[in-house]
């Protein structure tokens, strides 16, 4: 039985990325700073979905969808909604949290503390949402190298 929660996501590589925060605290910023991040490293990157986010577990995994009737869209901040490729689903590897405070790990080494979502187990990235969003995506993609060397 899948859940619908307040979130967006992403797939960078094979790596799908569910970010979650309060509203207005640019989820969609993040999205759109990762994607740009990807094609710039040469990585395949793909939105799964803006806003309202489903999830599953599914053999030990957790499949994230995006919300159909949103498929393909995201919103850019003051500039309304805009459509892009998209996948409709991908597995979660990392759960990324945009924090109101300071509370958000500093160093890169305290990244990747797994977080249980649906029973299933994640890495998790709490980072301040005061972060601009291309340092983030940095930040997510350097996660992502390590994770794969």
């Amino acid at each position: 039985m899948s859940q619908m929660i307040h979130a967006s996501a992403v797939i960078i590589g094979d790596s799908g990325i569910l970010i979650r925060g309060a509203s207005g605290s640019g989820k969609s910023g993040l999205v759109l700073a990762l994607l740009r991040a990807a094609s710039q490293s040469g990585l395949f990157g793909r939105l799964v979905g803006d806003d309202r986010i489903a999830t599953v577990a599914v053999n030990g995994r957790l499949v994230l969808r995006g919300h159909p009737v949103l498929a393909g869209r995201i919103e850019r901040r003051f500039a309304g909604i805009e459509t892009m490729a998209h996948e409709p689903a991908c597995v979660a590897r990392l759960l990324v949290e945009w924090q109101a405070d300071d509370v958000a790990a500093r160093l890169p080494e305290a990244f990747g503390a797994l977080q249980m979502l649906e029973g299933v187990a994640l890495a998790h990235m709490p980072l301040p949402a005061k972060l601009p969003c291309d340092a983030a995506a940095d930040a997510i993609l350097a996660w992502l190298h390590r994770q794969s060397s």
